[in-house]
């Protein structure tokens, strides 16, 4: 069992990313293409093969409890939906 879980991190490259280049701000919003280009410059700097698209980088995010969604700017004010 440990083994696979060793292996389950050690493949886990959404959380080395979020490890190694954000940082958490509660109540904090990044815009979906600038946390999609930031991973994906981070898997192209280290080699990673088989990168997420951005709904797979969503679901994953989700999974480590972060929010996501669509944000909207209707009239220069921002909603999320």
């Amino acid at each position: 069992m440990e083994t696979t879980q060793a292996q389950r991190t050690e493949l886990d490259y959404v959380q080395q990313w979020l490890e190694t280049c954000c940082e958490d701000n509660e109540g904090g919003w990044v815009a979906n293409q600038e946390v999609s280009a930031s991973y994906t410059a981070w898997c192209a700097k280290n080699s990673i093969q088989y990168v997420k698209g951005p709904m797979a980088l969503s679901q994953s995010l989700k999974s480590k409890g972060y929010q996501t969604g669509v944000q909207k700017k209707i009239k220069g004010k921002n909603y999320k939906g």
